[in-house]
């Protein structure tokens, strides 16, 4: 049996992501196990270690030591002196949010002893494979988290369960918005929507709590939590749990991811599996999977570029592009399928190690 390790303390994530597919590969026979002690403690009980976030190897630090840096260095020396295969899944090309200079050189240390990458796409694939030429770049796609959520809610239900009118054509940008730039994008669509046809569904729109143990910061928090709510968005401090994210996405009638630089994003799947159409920025992986699949993309830093892709989006509405898109997701991107495409990449070059 395949021993696989997955190198994160398992209370530090909140996404989904390694459990569900981790999940599936036992269910194919693999012995999958999530932590980080055994990263620096017993790695050669495993025949292959996969990384999925540089920054998860010190618990989400921003900023490390320069000896911290060195320590990951040479344990992933060590590993490969034990002939253990070392992966990992591109899920960011930096830190999502902003590191020091040790913590983005982390991402390269870990890359450069890497045996095999998968990429949810071509675009980081292009990138990544001239810089680390030697290693196996594989395309195998965002799963589905087809083994929690079912979307099978009507938008009438969904819309009287989140407490908002149904008469209104509910535009959804789902997860945490992680800048002021991100709010200033939906703020500014807002002004220029039609606020009594259209809305803005934005659970995660301000999260930051209004007590704060740094002082300074406490008047600016209450200015934010109070102009956000004025200007209507309704938004909820705490994460949103299984079944309000199932309500929110079967309220919604499109799905506009809100970053403005991205790579990936669990919301183009999540938007596909709940039907809806999806529209995001043309950027990374994300800009190429929407063309591919005919969603509209836009230029972030242009609103007139989103405002147009709003239009399209309402117009494929009337196309049952949603339903296309939930056909197109149930194909290429259930867990199980994507499961055995991973297995087969592990096994490549595991198998290969061992002749």
């Amino acid at each position: 049996m395949m021993k696989v390790l997955y190198p994160i303390a398992s209370q530090t994530v909140s996404n989904p992501f390694v459990v569900t597919i981790a999940e599936e590969l036992t269910n194919l026979g693999v012995d999958c196990t999530i932590s980080i002690d055994d990263f620096w403690n017993n790695p050669e009980a495993y025949d292959l270690i996969h990384f999925q976030w540089p920054e998860a190897v010190y618990l989400w630090k921003r900023s490390i030591t320069k000896k911290q840096l060195e320590n990951v260095a040479q344990q992933l020396d060590k590993i490969k002196s034990m002939q253990v295969m070392i992966a990992i899944t591109c899920h960011n090309l930096k830190p999502h949010l902003t590191g020091d200079g040790n913590v983005i050189a982390l991402y390269d240390v870990i890359y450069s002893h890497c045996n095999l990458f998968f990429h949810m796409g071509q675009y980081s694939q292009e990138v990544l494979q001239k810089q680390y030429p030697e290693a196996k770049h594989v395309i195998v796609p965002h799963h589905l988290y087809d083994s929690i959520y079912r979307f099978d809610k009507n938008r009438s239900a969904a819309c009287t369960e989140l407490d908002i009118p149904g008469n209104k054509f509910n535009i959804l940008s789902f997860g945490e918005f992680r800048t002021d730039a991100e709010r200033e994008m939906i703020q500014c669509l807002a002004k220029r929507l039609d606020k009594h046809h259209i809305q803005f569904l934005v659970p995660g729109f301000y999260r930051e709590r209004i007590l704060t143990k740094r002082l300074t910061e406490l008047p600016q928090r209450i200015y934010k939590t109070l102009i956000y709510s004025l200007q209507g968005f309704k938004f909820q401090k705490n994460y949103v749990d299984i079944a309000d994210t199932v309500r929110y996405f079967c309220a919604a009638d499109i799905v506009l991811i809100q970053r403005l630089s991205i790579l990936n994003s669990g919301n183009l799947p999540m938007a596909f599996a709940a039907g809806k159409v999806a529209l995001g920025p043309d950027v990374g992986n994300v800009g190429r999977i929407l063309t591919e699949t005919g969603n509209p993309t836009f230029d972030p830093q242009n609103t007139s570029t989103i405002l147009l892709a709003i239009e399209k989006a309402q117009e494929l509405c009337k196309n049952e592009k949603g339903l296309k898109n939930k056909i197109y997701a149930e194909k290429h991107w259930r867990t199980a399928t994507v499961a055995q495409a991973v297995l087969q990449h592990y096994q490549s070059i595991v198998l290969a190690q061992s002749f």
